[in-house]
């Protein structure tokens, strides 16, 4: 069985700038909010704000989403801590 999962290397692995202004609908990204973490892709992109669906399968044993978070969700650019381009989607 495949492991689909991708984890937060380092804080280099941070998206840059330039990555988070090319980020529209289709996009998956792993979101950190507090001490919850989860994968979403991007419905809606407006400005630094994002609207995405979460993707619970996705989750790993350091980011899991809580069943409270299922559905769809807002988020914010600064909140992104990793990108799911050429994993789960094409950036």
């Amino acid at each position: 069985m495949q492991n689909n999962s991708i984890e937060i290397v380092s804080e280099k692995a941070l998206p840059t700038q330039e990555e988070l202004d090319n980020l529209g609908p289709g996009c998956y990204v792993q979101v950190k909010s507090g001490e919850e973490c989860f994968w979403a892709e991007i419905t809606e992109v407006d400005g630094d704000n994002c609207i995405g669906s979460i993707h619970c399968e996705l989750g790993s044993s350091s980011c899991k989403s809580s069943t409270k978070t299922l559905g769809e969700t807002q988020f914010t650019k600064d909140q992104i801590v990793n990108l799911g381009c050429d994993n789960y989607c094409w950036c």
